[in-house]
């Protein structure tokens, strides 16, 4: 199939969904596109190669690209009432009305990349201000599919847009059972087939199988981005705690944020001094092979567009004893006290810690079970085969349907 993938940016630093899901595509023989609309990522080259998607055809939304989709407009102007039409219907708020006249342009010349090349499947991989190129889509392609997600962002977000393009849909996700009642109370009439969001487990990466056999010096690991309600803060404390009876304990905070030289001033208060090392943002790569040798994995985030996250789903599969904090769905990821623990606060997380450290029978078998659990239900070549088979009956529907004309 021929799959054509609309985003706001790709690669990012931050999300790595993406990129796992058109790899997996790419690996079954799809030919996959990406469009964007907005700027590239500073960093989108060195991501690119980093993750490996320099193949991945992408186009952003720049100056020239702008001009494009305003001429394609003035070219067309049934399709650009079209979307104006349905941009003012949607009742957005005024910040959101805003910023989809801004983005009115890149949605645009989007559009008339697919209209020229005319995919088997268009997916709206957000479906916030990407239904603005889906209805154009639903409205003047009516032999592509058009599928999209609905994730934790969006429903957060709660752009008008999504419930309204819901009808044109031949197909739509979700990636936990706990966001369908988000979408009942926020009045869809329809709700999406839920496909949790899958890792590579075909990765040579192996955990280390004696790990729990040196737990005098546990290994700690906490990534995320280093912003408000993250959960660093709390990462810090509970592994000040440990730090106290197990010295040679060691905690690596991975990634960037704004908050980093405030999490750095809280580690020096407890004085851990270089038993906690701030390594910025690393490859995928490089994090995975830390979760290798990590014994325990912090994820205290109390982010409200937290759901299943991939980072957790990673240390799991590398055989980490992972403490979270609840949030919306976790429970789908994490059993509580067979794959790794759910707990509330500080020192419900130091008192579940300090039973595990003492016991490395337990941590090994936790870790274990937490291992399969990924590879049996959170694999990214079966979620992405759901996703393909789906696409594939809409495409049959469709073609049925004019068989029958």
């Amino acid at each position: 199939m021929k799959i054509a993938y609309v985003n706001m940016q790709f690669p990012v630093p931050s999300e790595t969904f993406a990129v796992l899901d058109v790899k997996a595509l790419e690996a079954e023989g799809h030919q996959v596109s990406m469009y964007c609309m907005r700027p590239a990522h500073p960093q989108f080259t060195s991501l690119r190669s980093e993750r490996g998607v320099e193949g991945i055809a992408t186009e952003h939304l720049s100056l020239v690209n702008a001009l494009r989709g305003f001429w394609f407009g003035l070219c067309h102007p049934r399709m650009l009432a079209t979307l104006l039409h349905w941009t003012i219907a949607c009742g957005a708020s005024p910040r959101h009305l805003a910023k989809t006249l801004l983005l009115l342009p890149s949605a645009l010349f989007i559009f008339a990349r697919l209209f020229r090349t005319r995919p088997d499947v268009v997916h709206l991989f957000w479906g916030h201000y990407p239904s603005m190129v889906g209805h154009l889509v639903g409205r003047f392609m009516p032999d592509t599919v058009l599928s999209s997600f609905l994730g934790a962002h969006d429903l957060v977000y709660e752009y008008p847009g999504s419930r309204r393009l819901t009808p044109r849909l031949d197909t739509f996700f979700t990636h936990a059972r706990s966001n369908l009642a988000s979408l009942l109370e926020r009045g869809f009439a329809v709700l999406p087939e839920v496909v949790h969001r899958g890792i590579d487990t075909a990765i040579a990466v192996e955990p280390d199988e004696n790990k729990f056999t040196r737990l005098d010096a546990p290994l700690f690991v906490s990534a995320g981005r280093l912003i408000p309600d993250k959960g660093f803060e709390d990462a810090i404390g509970i592994f000040a705690a440990i730090h106290r009876e197990r010295p040679k304990a060691r905690l690596l905070i991975m990634g960037d944020g704004p908050l980093k030289a405030q999490l750095q001033g809280i580690s020096k208060s407890y004085g851990l001094g270089e038993a906690v090392e701030f390594l910025g943002h690393v490859p995928q790569q490089v994090l995975i092979e830390y979760l290798a040798s990590a014994h325990v994995f912090l994820f205290m985030s109390r982010y409200a567009s937290e759901r299943l996250p991939n980072a957790v789903k990673e240390a799991m599969f590398q055989a980490c004893v992972c403490i979270v904090a609840p949030s919306s769905g976790m429970d789908e990821l994490v059993a509580d006290g067979r794959t790794g623990f759910i707990v509330q606060d500080q020192p419900q997380a130091i008192s579940r810690l300090r039973a595990l450290l003492r016991d490395q029978d337990v941590c090994a078998g936790i870790a274990q079970q937490a291992r399969m659990s990924i590879f049996n239900e959170f694999n990214v070549r079966s979620s992405m085969g759901r996703y393909t088979l789906a696409w594939q009956e809409a495409l049959d529907r469709k073609a049925s349907r004019v068989e029958q004309e």
